[in-house]
């Protein structure tokens, strides 16, 4: 038993002893003595204050902490996760040590930012203020972090209240808009936070708006009693700035300038160039002139070249270490004049460090062209030390059309001369100027001498070349010579080249494993071959005892038909992984094929046994045929014989599937009793036809539980579970066999009466009371009066209470007014009070549906709906009308998002929505899709886009109104 341990076997005793009037002598002495034995940290004593069990012990325990009997460090005070009432958090509160190294860091979690904890937290903050306005000790709170706990325009009374030695404030990831920018702002620009040097609104609405007060708080004029803020980060990431928002913030920073800012995170605002031209005229006024760090990504950078270059060339930003541009195009497709500059980057920013020209593969948007790349590579180290600090690089897609090799060509010679020699993360997406002959070139570079020896992440995208080989082996080469020892991560993609000489892969396998990177944590291969020889060479290279550290190994591999005549390479790999050669090794992804190589795969994983702590996530795709039976077989035998109980993740994808005898022999090995898959927390089956219900009949048939499953999916285009599927998924969940089940999505489509009975009466059962998450798909095309028996039979189950804590619910395939009739009769039950989303799709709900739905989506029924969509529903003006009027006369939900993708609407369905926003009916709606809807024009002036600009509250010209 440890001392944690030790410490929590007393907590009875000494809960028992607080109890008592005074502690005596000898209990006093034994306290002092367990609590010096144990030494429990700030996170334990976190941990024990905040459920009930541990509650009266932390209160002893503060209590002696307090009066100094002890002597135990508690700097920070974690309430994340605190369950208990308002009551036990006042008298929590009131036990805290006071003194200036006490709970300098507070965190909060839901539960207590909501009312009547957060009545409490408000007081404390007050006469904590207060306490230290007149002098008396109290606690000197630095941090206060309340990300994440769903706080709306109801936290505005928690800035006036918060202590003016505040350094740092963290409010991600809640609800907060204008009105509480507005309060902070107000207490900035009073100068109630003259210490802040830290700030996170990020994810949050605040809108331009919400922006525009917060830049006035921040930006205290030169002419003010107050002194400025001493602010050095501010994170402002997806707070729907929009441009006009950036605007405001680009305005503020030109006035009044903030000179101690280092840190600018602007990310996901789509400010376009209007945002961006005001920034840059902030960074010419020298606004912030000591900026270190500024991300600008996905921003829809797309048609501003001249901007771009303007950025890329300022001399007003000599101190910046980091630049983020991701999704950023600095190119067009076609090689043009139409490129921003950025030869200029290594002279204009001599210290930085890290530099993100666009982001890598899926990083829609973004490109570099062959000239560019040439242009900046030359750039580097041609001042002198331009550039020598640079330890992170990031070069999109691109190329240029036609492609030209001259901008890897420089970039070969930058690695070759030292001048990146700093050079820690370098990641390279698909380019088509890395060419079969460019490529080798690169790899070469990399290979010299001591030259990008510091090199701690690589990623490459191998092209699409039969001449990549080459490179592949130079890389190899590099890797052998200890040219790369330092790698921490690395990641080669060559999936688009096929392998014809697997020698090349395998000698790749073999250099990693020759005791030359010593530090890689994560290795992530990706490629094709026409036998197993690769996939040989890496087992051998994992077996030789040379990668001590690797903790993460991806593989997404496809062998060929040799594969299936050797299998050798396989089965060495699926021995290596079982009989833990490598035991740093924690986890584990393998994207394959149900093949012959697979089969030989699950072979080597017999000869020893898969457990945790290395966890395995599987993502097996058919192969098309009979031969996904062998892989499938192969891998039930594993699975039944105990050899993989620490799979964690099974998807099970393609169109086939397997034969039926097979499925059903898989689905029953899952939850065979020797299996014992205790670690398996998803699992999606993506086969067409019976082959999925052939796997939940097996799936039925065993004894065993996967007592911490909580995510199964099934595909919804196409496809059904079917009515056995159905009746034994059910048997599952009602018998407490998938406990934990939080996420479920079947398709419903075709099942028999019997099924949706059995299914019915599962989502009914006490055994399913994790359900968060539930998506279902019905008939459209099985009679009318079929699907609305099921509809039925769901909407009592609706009604029951049984899914009060139902989060999100889904539904598809609604193909009359009397099933969306019959799923109003649930829904307006009032038992759903959890429910927080609400989507009808791919349905006919006309104008009757969405006059049905008005009399049910308001708040007495549905009081935490936050999010509504009809997508693809033939929803038309009138249903929308019908909806929204329902909302004037009635209190509606608490919503946030409205979807309307994809319907019959038209230019009249505008105004209605214009005056719901204007009302202030809804007053935390942020946005409204009206995409896909062909009678909705978006043209200057025209309907759609007088909406648009009305969610997007452009202030520009009402700016100065704010000041």
């Amino acid at each position: 038993m440890n001392s944690a341990q030790s410490f929590q076997s007393c907590a009875s005793g000494a809960a028992n002893a607080q109890t008592q009037d005074r502690l005596q002598p000898l209990q006093e002495t034994a306290l002092c003595a367990l609590f010096d034995y144990a030494r429990p940290t700030a996170k334990e004593i976190s941990k024990l204050v905040s459920h009930r069990n541990g509650f009266g012990l932390a209160l002893v325990l503060l209590q002696f902490i307090r009066t100094k009997r002890s002597l135990l460090p508690f700097a920070s005070l974690d309430l994340s996760g605190f369950s208990l009432s308002a009551g036990k958090l006042r008298l929590l509160v009131k036990s805290l040590p006071r003194g200036p190294f006490f709970v300098e860091t507070l965190k909060c979690g839901p539960h207590v930012c909501k009312d009547p904890c957060l009545i409490e937290l408000l007081n404390f903050l007050f006469r904590l203020k207060a306490a230290q306005a007149k002098g008396v000790p109290s606690i000197c709170l630095r941090t206060l972090d309340v990300s994440k706990c769903d706080l709306g325009d109801e936290a505005g009374p928690l800035f006036p209240r918060l202590p003016r030695v505040l350094e740092h404030l963290d409010l991600r990831g809640n609800r907060l808009r204008e009105a509480s920018m507005k309060t902070l702002g107000d207490v900035l620009w009073d100068g109630g936070l003259p210490n802040l040097l830290s700030l996170d609104v990020s994810d949050n609405p605040l809108g331009p708006l919400g922006v525009a007060f917060l830049a006035k708080g921040l930006a205290v004029p030169s002419w003010s009693w107050v002194q400025p803020i001493p602010l050095q980060s501010l994170k402002l990431a997806r707070t729907k700035a929009w441009g006009a928002g950036v605007v405001a913030l680009g305005n503020a920073l030109k006035r009044f300038k903030l000179q101690s800012l280092q840190v600018l995170d602007l990310e996901g605002n789509d400010m376009q160039s209007e945002g961006l031209k005001s920034l840059l005229s902030a960074f010419r006024a020298r606004a912030v002139p000591r900026l270190r760090v500024l991300v600008l990504k996905n921003n829809e950078l797309r048609d501003c070249f001249s901007l771009l270059t303007e950025l890329l060339s300022t001399s007003m930003l000599k101190d910046l270490e980091e630049l983020d541009l991701q999704k950023a195009r600095l190119s067009e497709v076609v090689e043009t004049d139409e490129a921003a500059d950025v030869a200029a980057i290594p002279k204009c920013f001599p210290k930085l460090r890290r530099l993100n020209l666009g982001g890598i593969q899926g990083a829609a948007g973004a490109r570099l062209n062959s000239s560019q790349l040439r242009d900046f590579a030359c750039a580097l180290g041609g001042n002198g030390e331009s550039c020598a600090s640079l330890e992170e690089l990031v070069i999109p897609n691109g190329g240029g059309c036609p492609y030209t090799p001259e901008g890897v060509e420089a970039l070969a010679e930058a690695f070759r001369s030292g001048r990146l020699s700093n050079l820690r993360v370098l990641k390279m997406s698909n380019r088509h100027d890395l060419t079969g002959e460019t490529f080798p070139e690169l790899c070469r570079s990399l290979a010299v001498g001591g030259r990008v020896s510091l090199l701690e992440t690589l990623e490459l995208f191998v092209p699409e070349d039969e001449n990549a080989e080459e490179g592949v082996r130079d890389l190899s080469e590099a890797i052998r010579r200890g040219g790369l020892c330092k790698l921490r991560n690395l990641k080669l993609n060559f999936f688009t080249c096929v392998g014809r000489n697997s020698w090349t892969l395998s000698e790749l396998g073999l250099a990693l494993g020759g005791g030359k990177c010593l530090c890689l944590e994560t290795l992530d291969l990706r490629w094709k071959e026409v036998g197993d020889e690769g996939v040989g060479g890496l087992a051998d290279g994992l077996g030789m005892g040379g990668l001590p550290s690797l903790r993460h190994l991806y593989l997404e591999i496809r062998c060929g038909q040799r594969a299936a005549e050797e299998g050798g390479g396989c089965v060495s790999l699926g021995e290596i992984l079982s009989t833990n050669k490598v035991p740093s090794l924690r986890s584990v992804y393998l994207d394959w094929t149900f093949d012959e190589s697979f089969a030989a795969l699950c072979e080597g994983l017999s000869r020893g046994s898969v457990s945790p702590p290395l966890l395995v996530e599987m993502w097996l795709e058919d192969a098309r045929g009979p031969d996904s039976d062998g892989g499938a077989i192969k891998l039930a035998e594993v699975i039944r014989a105990g050899k993989l109980s620490g799979l964690r993740t099974l998807r099970l994808m393609g169109f086939d599937g397997v034969s039926r005898p097979v499925g059903v022999e898989l689905g029953e090995a899952m939850t065979h009793s020797a299996a014992s898959l205790h670690f398996l927390e998803e699992m999606g089956v993506y086969w067409r036809g019976g082959c999925t219900a052939d796997f939940l009949e097996g799936l039925s048939r065993g004894t065993g539980s996967l007592p911490r499953l909580h995510t199964f999916s099934f595909p919804h285009f196409g496809s059904t579970i079917g009515t056995v599927g159905a009746q034994s998924l059910s048997a599952l969940m009602a018998a407490g066999r998938v406990p934990a089940l939080r996420d479920l999505t079947p398709s419903l489509n075709g099942i028999r009466e019997e099924g949706m009975q059995a299914f019915a009466a599962a989502l009914s059962s006490p055994n399913v009371t994790a359900l968060r998450n539930l998506e279902l798909k019905f008939g459209v095309a099985d009679g009318a009066a079929n699907v609305v028996a099921h509809v039925n039979m769901l909407s009592v189950v609706l009604s029951s209470g049984r899914l009060r804590r139902l989060e999100d619910l889904c539904l598809s395939g609604l193909g009359t007014i009397e099933e969306v009739l019959s799923l109003c009769v649930g829904l307006g039950s009032g038992e759903l009070s959890s429910l927080r989303k609400l989507q009808i799709r791919d349905s006919k709900l006309g104008v009757e549906g969405g006059r049905a739905l008005s009399e049910v989506l308001i708040a007495q029924k549905l009081p935490c709906l936050r999010a509504f969509g009809a997508q693809k529903a033939m929803l038309t003006d009138g249903g929308v009308s019908a909806l929204l009027d329902g909302w004037t006369s009635r209190d509606p939900p608490p919503l946030h998002h409205l979807n309307f993708l994809s319907n019959s609407l038209t230019n009249e369905v505008v105004d209605p929505l214009l005056r719901l926003f204007d009302s202030q009916r809804v007053p935390a709606l942020e946005s409204v899709n009206l995409d896909c809807n062909s009678g909705i024009e978006y043209g200057r002036g025209k309907p759609g886009r007088l909406l648009r600009l009305a969610f997007q509250e452009m202030l520009s010209e009402d700016y100065d109104d704010i000041w």
